[in-house]
């Protein structure tokens, strides 16, 4: 397993250099909205709680297990979903330091993988990120940057493959958007204790 993932990992390596066709995605209005409120919370002082209370892994968990795999079609698209959110998953992984933190989450980061190697979860000592799992720490609200970061980070073989691709994010983005309240609590994913007060005031604001 630890081979398929690293050789997962290279591959996303290969495709960030390689000449492709580039990926367009627009992230629904109601996945919006908490993007956002998120650049507002975090200008005005908020961060993110990380260990995420539910995690990316536990949401594609999630997203997986309510895929119907009775006929022969619906397995086959399970299998295809399946491989698509592992791309993405190691996607994510790979990107998340360099691409999807704001600047006042970065210290919080670098002591998670601090943390990680003193637990010896980490033991590359050349390389602390690389296997530090972010998927495991950052939820939702990350996995929504990287939706809005597709088009910028992501380039694929061919237009078939960019059509794959955006048939399954449309699909997960269903599934976010239906269990968004599940994922997503503004009221709780940060820190420090924000009230509802404050966050309709900051939401609202025009900062």
């Amino acid at each position: 397993m630890e081979d398929d993932e690293e050789e997962r990992m290279a591959q996303v390596r290969l495709r960030l250099h390689k000449p492709m066709v580039p990926m367009s995605y627009e992230v629904p209005r109601s996945l919006a909205m908490p993007l956002v409120a998120d650049m507002k919370l975090v200008k005005n002082g908020f961060l993110t709680k990380s260990p995420a209370k539910i995690p990316l892994d536990k949401i594609v968990e999630d997203y997986l297990a309510s895929l119907p795999k009775a006929t022969a079609e619906e397995q086959e698209n399970h299998s295809f979903a399946d491989l698509s959110t592992r791309f993405i998953v190691d996607f994510f992984n790979e990107w998340l330091g360099s691409g999807l933190l704001y600047e006042t989450e970065r210290s919080h980061y670098n002591l998670q993988i601090k943390q990680a190697k003193k637990a010896k979860v980490i033991e590359d000592s050349e390389n602390d990120s690389v296997n530090f799992r972010a998927s495991g720490h950052y939820g939702l609200i990350h996995l929504l940057r990287l939706f809005s970061k597709l088009p910028d980070f992501l380039e694929l073989d061919s237009q078939y493959q960019v059509e794959l691709l955006n048939k399954w994010v449309t699909k997960f983005a269903e599934f976010l958007e239906s269990n968004l309240n599940r994922y997503y609590d503004p009221l709780a994913d940060y820190e420090p204790k924000i009230t509802k007060e404050e966050l309709i005031e900051i939401v609202n604001s025009r900062v």
